[in-house]
């Protein structure tokens, strides 16, 4: 017996053979056998017929059940990912006609913090500028979030700030007590006031020369400053971003994309000036994403 459950992306498309207009893929519940994705085709794009009630299965790495199926072209290459048992985003080859099963491993893995907690489901790809754009849920059951992952094209290098590259001054204080930090821990300032003398430095050593997009990431809180000043030093010039560490927890928040040259100076660096604004100012992570 087959019971098919959760209906998900419908799409312009015709399986050769068949001559129906539209194709959608779904999560099947089949008896003693779990979760897997079937398909289903339409001539009006209303009412579907089941054509294939196990055009994936679960392969060992990804577990006992698969859902949430979406359909993807890259190039010649038809794929169809779909979140598995694993935590994982697993993603399948099923050719243009939907008549291959080559399973290609995990598409995307999670992180074991917040906000993942090593799961991630109901995937949506597009590709855009030479990138895959992954947009997926994540976080407690019924208390989900979109979240988005974007393809790294180059090096990255990211330091935390317990990472060679780093440097403080001034009064701070170890703390893990709020979630969406990155690594083990992160740096406050200690003080809801503006805190003049306390600076927090990341100076990477990077591998080329080239632009660079910057994220900054921290654990947000309604008592963090809602406009701190980070600066952004880059081949000698310096921008200001002003960014609001009461939202985002959890996520990079980009300050721009500049240009900087390969190894280690002070002419390529990124300080956070806790004296720019009141709330308890937090140093944690910043990313940069090679992007040229």
């Amino acid at each position: 017996m087959t019971t098919v459950h959760r209906p998900r992306r419908r799409f312009g498309r015709s399986r050769p053979g068949i001559g129906d207009r539209y194709t959608m893929m779904m999560m099947l519940i089949q008896r003693g056998h779990g979760r897997r994705i079937g398909l289903a085709t339409s001539n009006d794009g209303k009412r579907f017929t089941p054509r294939d009630s196990a055009l994936i299965t679960p392969s060992l790495d990804e577990g006992t059940d698969i859902a949430g199926p979406f359909y993807f072209r890259d190039g010649e290459h038809h794929y169809v990912l779909y979140n598995a048992a694993s935590g994982n985003i697993h993603y399948t080859e099923v050719g243009a006609a939907f008549d291959r099963e080559e399973h290609k491993g995990a598409f995307y893995k999670p992180g074991l913090s917040y906000p993942e907690y090593g799961k991630a489901s109901a995937p949506f790809v597009l590709r855009a500028n030479d990138k895959h754009y992954l947009f997926y849920d994540v976080g407690i059951r019924l208390q989900q979030s979109i979240a988005l992952a974007v393809e790294a094209k180059g090096p990255s290098v990211v330091i935390d700030q317990s990472d060679p590259g780093f440097e403080s001054g001034g009064l701070w204080t170890l703390s893990e007590s709020i979630e969406g930090h990155f690594g083990d821990d992160y740096l406050h300032d200690g003080s809801d006031a503006a805190n003049p003398g306390a600076w927090a430095k990341w100076k990477p050593s990077l591998p080329r020369a080239g632009a660079y997009r910057v994220y900054v990431r921290f654990p947000a809180a309604p008592n963090r400053p809602d406009h701190i000043k980070y600066k952004v030093t880059h081949r000698g010039i310096v921008d200001e971003v002003f960014v609001d560490q009461t939202r985002a927890n959890g996520s990079w928040v980009e300050l721009g994309r500049y240009r900087f040259d390969a190894g280690s100076s002070e002419d390529d660096r990124v300080t956070l000036d806790a004296a720019s604004d009141t709330g308890f100012a937090v140093a944690d992570a910043v990313w940069f994403a090679f992007d040229e």
